[in-house]
């Protein structure tokens, strides 16, 4: 049992937990319970877990609940930084820099007091009325080449562009943020242009900046454009499985402009 675990950040007197269920027992119970087989729950992990023993002496299923509204998310704070720290050396690149994702995704929540208290609503389906279970929107940076989190935001509304600023102010310079259509904007640009990274949008035909849209309308295969100070470069790719023609916009360095390469970044 890993000694970077802080005990201390158990919600509650250490002494009060039950002999039964130690902080080791109970975690390793937990790990039982994610690793079990389909239709294997409560009852598996606590077999294994307390195998040996008289079935009386073992904790029911209620116990087990009870327990899990007990660990505060600090009991495993330092050794989950020191965790993603180890790894930072053994991170892989493409052509020297790091690539992101971000995107967003809605996610559905129980309706509690607690989580209305927060502020989560349910999704609106008419002027009066709401989904049942609550939303929480969440906006999710993805090293794709190590394949695993960068960072992370959630909400109670969606505002995934804002998200996505606040989060590249702390990507390294030598990093590529790949985006879907929705983040296209002059402030993700602008925070780009802050961190001094690279991005690499696909856009919109319609609601966006006026000149990616006028080079929509255009045979031209590439194009360079200024906004906001940043030299960008526009570049139609076409899709055969969707049957259309996409623009990417990015301001990666000009040995980076193939039709090859681009494909190949988007395509993570």
């Amino acid at each position: 049992f890993n000694e970077g675990f802080q005990p201390e950040f158990l919600i509650g007197s250490v002494i009060s937990w039950s002999r039964k269920f130690t902080p080791k027992r109970f975690f390793h119970t937990i790990v039982q319970l994610v690793a079990g087989k389909n239709n294997e729950g409560y009852f598996h992990a606590l077999f294994r877990s307390f195998e040996g023993e008289d079935v009386d002496s073992r904790p029911v299923k209620s116990a087990l609940c009870k327990i899990r509204k007990r660990v505060s998310f600090k009991f495993f704070k330092n050794i989950f930084i020191s965790l993603l720290l180890s790894y930072e050396p053994h991170r892989r690149t493409f052509k020297g820099l790091r690539i992101y994702a971000i995107d967003g995704f809605e996610a559905r929540l129980p309706r509690t007091p607690e989580l209305l208290a927060q502020g989560f609503q349910g999704r609106s389906v008419s002027r009066h009325r709401q989904t049942h279970m609550l939303s929480m929107y969440l906006t999710h940076a993805h090293d794709v080449l190590g394949e695993v989190s960068k960072d992370l935001r959630y909400a109670t509304r969606s505002d995934e562009i804002t998200d996505a600023i606040d989060m590249v102010r702390h990507f390294e310079r030598n990093s590529v943020t790949l985006y879907d259509r929705l983040f296209i904007s002059r402030r993700a640009i602008l925070a780009h242009k802050s961190a001094k990274n690279y991005f690499l949008f696909r856009c919109r035909r319609k609601g966006v900046i006026k000149e990616i849209q006028d080079f929509y309308k255009t045979l031209s295969l590439r194009k360079k454009i200024t906004i906001e100070d940043v030299e960008i470069t526009l570049i139609k790719i076409y899709n055969p499985k969707a049957k259309e023609v996409n623009v990417f916009a990015t301001n990666l360095p000009e040995e980076w402009l193939t039709k090859n390469i681009i494909e190949s970044l988007y395509a993570k």
